[in-house]
């Protein structure tokens, strides 16, 4: 009977010290861990990469080719990234200044531009621009240009200010995962 006792004391101690919860099908839910985020990753001969499993390659424009050029959709389905990748040296400054010019005048007609040198681990030339989209809706376009004597990207991203919170995880992993 003492052993009983202990055991069943002992039941009791371990229940009331085990800080995770049970879900119905008995599986534990630990409170402390962070939720594991969900990604795809993207291997290709020019480039390799993350996105989350919330974002989706747009494989519908006529000019498709997951090598040279994609957009991926993000989690708020408003927003989007593309990218062009090259077999060769391009001038980060005429790209990044051919963006600038074609989105004040077409995408955000009175936007703000701020220029800077880095995107992940890359040194570069990029522009953000702030304004309205379309006359609409506050958000940005942002273009990151790399070029070396054998390959370069150009990165462009389109956000409404409303979808920040919900697709900027996303363009962080892509940043920090691009190589």
């Amino acid at each position: 009977m003492k052993t009983l006792l202990k055991l069943l004391l002992l039941t009791i101690v371990f229940s009331c010290n085990n800080n995770s919860a049970t879900k119905k099908d008995n599986t534990q839910i630990e409170p402390d861990r962070p939720s594991v985020i969900k990604k795809h990753y993207l291997k290709r001969p020019g480039y390799k990469m993350e996105y989350l499993h919330t974002w989706t390659i747009d494989s519908t424009d006529n000019d498709f080719s997951i090598d040279s050029y994609f957009t991926l959709n993000t989690a708020s389905d408003n927003g989007f990234v593309s990218f062009f990748i090259f077999n060769t040296y391009v001038d980060q400054k005429e790209l990044i200044d051919a963006q600038v010019e074609a989105n004040l005048k077409k995408t955000l007609k009175n936007g703000k531009v701020v220029y800077f040198t880095s995107w992940g681990n890359y040194k570069g030339m990029g522009a953000t621009i702030n304004g309205k989209l379309l006359g609409l809706m506050d958000g940005e376009v942002k273009a990151f240009a790399y070029s070396n004597d054998s390959s370069s990207f150009l990165i462009v991203s389109q956000l409404f200010d409303s979808d920040k919170q919900q697709d900027e995880p996303g363009l962080k992993l892509i940043e920090t995962s691009f190589r």
